[in-house]
């Protein structure tokens, strides 16, 4: 879902506007995670008897989370770049080809670096990559599958809003504070 957001807000507004909302997104994770991490360590209520269990299921997230910020930095900003490239490449034709061009690239990041990053010496090898399989198949079906939500959206707020930003001169280093 976040790569057919991110197509729209890329699509529409400009990879500066996708950037700005990667990096909330990204900040939005981790206070969620920082939240999540600090309740293992407070005092558990007198009548709270799942302390432990509780705490053995959460101490395993910081790595899941890792490597789901990892993932999608890398996942999301290709994604957005390319999208954004390939607009004026194109001059804003066929965005069902840059879309799902884009989402393949990104996802195909994306899931390969989170699936290593989570699992590597937990699961089997080969596990991993039926697991990559899997699920790069579905991220991209889904992508093709919301194409004409894609259309509809980005055409509505191309009205909408009288926009449609091409990114001819832009500086595509995603830690840029240029807004």
């Amino acid at each position: 879902m976040t790569y057919v957001f991110d197509d729209v807000l890329t699509e529409v507004y400009g990879f500066k506007v996708s950037r700005r909302i990667i990096w909330m997104a990204l900040l939005a994770n981790t206070i969620v995670f920082l939240g999540t991490w600090i309740t293992i360590y407070l005092t558990p209520s007198p009548f709270w008897s799942y302390q432990e269990a509780y705490a053995t299921v959460y101490q395993g997230t910081l790595r899941v989370f890792l490597a789901s910020v990892i993932s999608y930095f890398f996942g999301e900003f290709a994604n957005s770049i390319i999208l954004a490239k390939l607009k004026v490449l194109t001059s804003g034709k066929r965005l069902w080809l840059r879309a799902i061009t884009s989402t393949m690239i990104g996802v195909g990041i994306d899931t390969i670096l989170f699936t290593h990053i989570a699992f590597l010496f937990i699961i089997p090898y080969p596990a991993i990559w039926q697991i990559i399989g899997t699920m790069y198949l579905l991220k991209v079906l889904y992508e093709v599958c919301a194409l004409p939500i894609t259309y509809k959206i980005s055409n509505y707020l191309k009205r909408k809003d009288n926009v449609d930003h091409y990114d001819v001169k832009t500086n595509f280093n995603p830690f840029s504070l240029e807004l």
